[in-house]
């Protein structure tokens, strides 16, 4: 949720789709309180698959699969626009990469945005294998954690994924251009 109030206040935003949240979880209230202030449209996503689909553009977002566990309450998301391809799993583990794989068809992924700033509980070897992206996108900066770990790394590097991170390259900005190319600045 960090930098969606800012997010809300800089750009117009029609509707945001998001879990429903727990009661006593002011923060989330707050947030949401403040986005239909500002004329955005809440949806729940709370059981089922919600597909979305715009032209060519197909969305995926799938409900969280473990409300106990704070990394996995969130929303993951998969999209899909003619050959090009993205997973997003947000802090999700292991657990919930599973059950993705399980609930979406996720293969020859062009972009795979690396679950928990690419943690050791992420980025499952079964993920790699059923997905086989061809650049994983590690968002993280410096921190006290050892992320991305290394063994995550090294397990994307092994299946021939490149990798780009924003510790390293700073904004990372993909452009696909329709022969299937890819420049990432």
């Amino acid at each position: 949720m960090n930098g969606v109030e800012e997010l809300l206040e800089r750009i117009p935003v029609q509707r945001l789709y998001c879990p429903r949240p727990e009661s006593g979880d002011d923060e989330a209230l707050a947030l949401l309180d403040f986005a239909e202030k500002n004329g955005t449209r809440v949806f729940y996503v709370e059981e089922n698959l919600l597909w979305l689909q715009q032209g060519d553009l197909e969305l995926a977002l799938v409900p969280p699969v473990d409300r106990d566990e704070e990394n996995e309450s969130g929303l993951c998301a998969a999209a899909r626009l003619g050959e090009f391809s993205v997973l997003c799993t947000g802090d999700a583990g292991t657990g919930t990469e599973l059950r993705l794989l399980e609930r979406l068809r996720l293969e020859n992924l062009t972009l795979l945005i690396a679950g928990h700033h690419g943690s050791a509980g992420s980025v499952s070897e079964a993920l790699l294998e059923a997905a086989e992206p061809r650049i994983a996108a590690v968002s993280v900066g410096r921190n006290s954690y050892g992320l991305p770990a290394e063994k995550t790394l090294a397990r994307i590097l092994a299946h021939g994924t490149a990798i780009c991170r924003t510790d390293e390259c700073g904004d990372i900005i993909l452009r696909y251009g329709r022969e299937g190319s890819i420049w990432v600045n």
